[in-house]
């Protein structure tokens, strides 16, 4: 963590404030690939106006995103269909057809709380990680700023 994302708390960083494929996990690695995709520098080095290129493109703002949370409703609701779906085969497939009962309004309940308590202890809080992420902070630097986040993140480009 650098001077610059103190008290944000981000899982990815990208230079796009509306980025649908997230893939840098610090703001050097965003500030890095925004300067080789615009200024041309990369593993063999800078060109000769990486320095003036960088000064010509600043400042420039650099969001911070963190995965979304998987909401207790959504759990919820997914679990209430779950549930619909069993009963519903419950009547469909198993008792006579021609002497269907009401759905059971309590068993239907017990089905929903059982679904959602595995659906949040096992799959949500084992496995499953939110792809939609929240922008959570932006920050703003200036040429001279990246260049000294360059210098120490990629010492090889001077």
């Amino acid at each position: 963590m650098t001077e610059y994302t103190e008290g944000i708390e981000a899982e990815f960083w990208d230079e796009d404030p509306y980025a649908d494929a997230l893939a840098h996990k610090t703001l050097e690695a965003a500030v890095a690939i925004h300067i080789k995709n615009l200024c041309g520098t990369g593993p063999e080095g800078p060109r000769v106006e990486f320095l003036e290129c960088l000064r010509a493109l600043t400042p420039r703002s650099f969001f911070a995103w963190k995965r979304g949370a998987v909401h207790r409703g959504m759990v919820d609701a997914i679990a209430a269909n779950l549930a619909e779906t069993v009963v519903n085969y419950e009547l469909e497939e198993l008792l006579d057809p021609n002497g269907m009962r009401p759905c059971d309004k309590e068993l239907l309940r017990r089905l929903e709380t059982a679904f959602s308590a595995v659906l949040h202890e096992q799959l949500i809080e084992a496995h499953w990680k939110p792809w939609h992420c929240d922008r959570v902070g932006q920050v703003t630097l200036t040429a001279v700023q990246m260049e000294a986040m360059m210098r120490e993140y990629n010492p090889h480009w001077f």
